[in-house]
């Protein structure tokens, strides 16, 4: 009995603590960081009370921020909400402001933000390295950008709002895949840029009063719908060496300078275009070779582009307005319920908002104040479609419950297929068959599927869980490069090899650990080589050598009765001085011994002389 009493206690602790409320900056971080809680519930707008920024969510992934609608302040130069290694925190209900960035996401995959606000940053949200992120709902604004991606692909924004941005209102960056839906941008540099991102998803996109609504650049492939572009103060959209995108239901109008504009691209479809009442030029193709499937448009460059004229309204030319949207329409701006209608009397349609969702736990979803749980989770990318055959599934809210999912699979109208995600009298191919791409920590093959045409299939695992550039990881380590003169071999398994030409000595210095020798070309050739060469590694050139003695040269005629005689270098290498030989009385042999010839001679002589009284 005691011990069931042990257990249930124990039990209903550790429910009690998976629940957290926090009254400071530093108490919500220690809740998220470390402990039992999983769901950490902010009760009071939080100050910063250590440094300049005020909530720290590092390494605390799978937990839950609810702000419960409170703030969350920061220094001038802090972040507010900071997460870092933190995969899938779920952040709710915050209002993020000052400082340098109202939340900052950093290698932290699968993050979620429902309900948040930033405001009075220079980076509202700011996300870096971090894949798979979810946005729903929320408004971001001021400072140099309302809310950037960067290197965080197969991330979704939807129903937000980004404002006031010197730079642009949502800068995606090196960042594929990515889903923007239901965004409204106004009064920035940029409505939305998309740079350096292929295979992106726009769709109820509403930019007007920035410099540009939408600036598309070095990017191929994206797939942009229903896109509201007006009354910004240079062009409606500008394309820059953006290849093979689509456009559907585009409408670029009453901009100051023009509607739609396009340089160094090629390979764009647009149908159905509606560009008109701009100020200089509704379309401007440089390169001419994209499509403009029943465009309307009053000029355009080239001439011809103009399937349809715009209508006296269109054109603006009865002096009054342009309608930005189809009366009763609603849609989403952060918690904002926009309705379209002619809400000024000026005959011409234009979004207001109607309503705002207030109510804790409540949020804009297409087009009206739902209550959004946060136990669900988006089951796929919103905005996405998929094919089975000739039916074709989308992914989208269907239920209300504010988390995307699939929905049933329909079927094309008839004489239609599903290919790439929409139904078509044909097919394309979306891909080079045997080319692989990377979905987050998966890997898709392109494969020639049913219709006829090549497409994505079915992704895979990478037995690591991670997937760069388009290919698993290889178990085996990819052989490595090459060493060149004067670098080293490490100790290590598998090493790599001195590049051609080029043969291993030993290190300068015994003992030397961690290395197993140099890599070089210049041992043997009589140099030593400071650098890479000594007498232990390389002896021939280096080989260390005493200094010779220096002799006094020999006093004049030191060996006039001799013969000097060269002596051979010492151990050392060193030269000898030479010897002086005494050259042998004539007669005599060198080893002192008279020849017979001379000998005889002699004697005679002796004789001789003695006759003539010179005996000696």
């Amino acid at each position: 009995m005691k011990q069931l009493i042990v257990f249930a206690l124990v039990f209903l602790s550790f429910s009690f603590a998976a629940d957290c409320t926090c009254n400071s900056c530093t108490e919500c971080s220690s809740d998220l960081v470390g402990g039992a809680c999983t769901n950490v519930k902010v009760a009071v707008d939080l100050y910063p009370d250590q440094g300049v920024s005020c909530i720290s969510a590092y390494g605390s992934g799978q937990r839950t921020l609810d702000c419960q609608g409170h703030s969350v302040n920061a220094g001038n130069s802090g972040t507010a909400i900071s997460v870092d290694f933190a995969d899938g925190l779920h952040i709710s209900n915050c209002k993020a402001k000052g400082g340098f960035s109202g939340v900052s996401i950093t290698n932290s995959p699968g993050i979620s933000l429902l309900g948040v606000d930033a405001s009075g940053t220079s980076y509202g949200l700011y996300a870096s390295n971090s894949t798979n992120a979810a946005v729903s709902g929320g408004s971001f604004s001021g400072g140099e950008y309302a809310i950037i991606l960067f290197n965080s692909g197969y991330s979704t924004v939807s129903s937000a709002s980004a404002d006031s941005a010197t730079k642009s209102g949502v800068f995606v960056h090196y960042s594929p895949s990515v889903t923007l839906s239901g965004i409204t941008a106004t009064g920035s540099g940029n409505g939305v840029e998309i740079s350096n991102s292929d295979s992106c998803t726009l769709s109820g996109i509403s930019a007007s009063g920035n410099d540009i609504g939408v600036l598309v650049g070095d990017s191929t492939s994206g797939h942009f719908s229903g896109l509201r572009l007006f009354s910004n103060a240079d062009k409606g959209m500008q394309l820059t060496r953006a290849y093979d995108m689509t456009f559907d239901s585009l409408n670029a109008s009453g901009n100051s300078r023009g509607g739609v504009y396009s340089i160094f691209s090629s390979r764009d479809t647009f149908n159905s275009p509606v560009v008109c009442g701009n100020g200089l030029f509704d379309i401007y193709d440089e390169m001419a070779e994209s499509s403009w499937n029943d465009a309307t448009c009053r000029n355009s460059s080239p001439d011809g582009l103009c399937a349809h004229a715009c209508s006296a309204q269109q054109q603006g030319s009865n002096g009054s307005c342009i309608s930005s949207c189809a009366a009763g329409k609603k849609t989403c701006s952060g918690n904002r319920v926009e309705t379209c209608g002619d809400f000024n009397n000026d005959s011409c349609n234009e979004w207001n908002v109607t309503e705002t969702c207030t109510k804790t736990g409540e949020s804009c979803v297409n087009g009206s104040c739902t209550f959004v749980s946060a136990s669900c989770s988006d089951e796929c990318e919103r905005g996405a479609a998929e094919c089975s055959g000739s039916l074709i599934s989308r992914c989208a809210d269907s239920n209300g419950d504010g988390c995307a999912e699939w929905g049933q699979f329909m079927g094309c109208p008839t004489g239609q297929s599903c290919s790439n995600g929409r139904c078509t009298s044909g097919c394309s191919d979306e891909c080079t068959m045997g080319d692989e791409r990377c979905m987050g920590g998966l890997v898709q093959e392109c494969v020639s599927a049913n219709s006829g045409c090549n497409e994505w299939g079915e992704p895979k695992e990478c037995a690591n869980g991670t997937c760069a550039g388009g290919k698993c990881p290889s178990t085996q380590p990819a052989p490595p490069a090459c060493k060149k003169e004067g670098e080293t071999i490490p100790v290590i398994p598998n090493p790599p090899e001195c590049c051609a030409g080029l043969s291993l000595i030993k290190p300068r210095q015994q003992n030397i650990i961690g290395i197993s020798g140099i890599c070089t070309s210049k041992c043997g050739n009589g140099k030593c080589d400071n650098e890479t060469e000594s007498e232990y590694n390389c002896p021939g050139d280096c080989q260390t050598r005493p200094e010779c003695p220096q002799y006094m040269p020999p006093a004049p005629g030191w060996c006039a009765n001799g013969t000097v005689v060269p002596q051979e270098a010492d151990a050392n290498g060193c030269p000898r001085p030479p010897n002086c030989e005494p050259r042998a009385p004539q007669g005599q042999e060198p080893g002192g011994e008279t020849d017979p010839f001379t000998a005889f001679f002699g004697a005679i002589g002796r004789w001789f002389l003695c006759l003539l009284g010179s005996c000696g």
